[in-house]
C-alpha cells in the first residue's frame, strides 16, 4: 500500500514513472500526516523472571533455596528511527518476543 511509503527518502519505482514523497500525501490518513518522526531508543534493557527449582535440581545440586533469577534479557540496546523497519532474528527462546514486549 502506498501509506507506507511516507518515511523514505529516496524516490521510489512504481509502475512506469517514479514517484516521490509528495505524491503519497493525499493517500495517508490526516493524523498519520500530522504525526512528527519518533525514534524508538533503549538503553541497557535486562529482564529477569523468578523461576522455581526442581525437586530434582533441589536433591541433586543439594539446592535449598525455593526459586532462582534466570535472566532473559541482559543489557540490551538499541534504536529504529522513523521510517525505518527492525527485524528481530533469534533462535527458539532467545527473547524476541520478551523484547517486543519488554519495548
Amino acid at each position: 500500500s502506498n501509506k507506507y511509503l511516507i518515511g523514505m527518502s529516496d524516490p521510489v519505482q512504481s509502475e512506469d514513472r517514479i514517484m516521490s514523497e509528495e505524491i503519497y500525501e493525499d493517500v495517508i490518513e490526516p493524523e498519520v500526516q500530522n504525526t512528527p518522526p519518533m525514534k524508538l531508543s533503549w538503553s541497557n534493557l535486562s529482564y529477569t523472571v523468578k523461576l522455581k527449582y526442581t525437586k530434582k535440581e533441589k536433591k541433586d545440586q543439594g539446592i535449598t533455596d525455593k526459586y532462582y533469577n534466570k535472566v532473559i534479557l541482559k543489557e540490551q540496546t538499541g534504536y529504529v528511527n522513523s521510517g525505518e523497519a527492525v527485524f528481530i532474528m533469534g533462535s527458539s527462546g532467545s527473547g524476541k518476543t520478551v523484547l517486543l514486549n519488554a519495548l
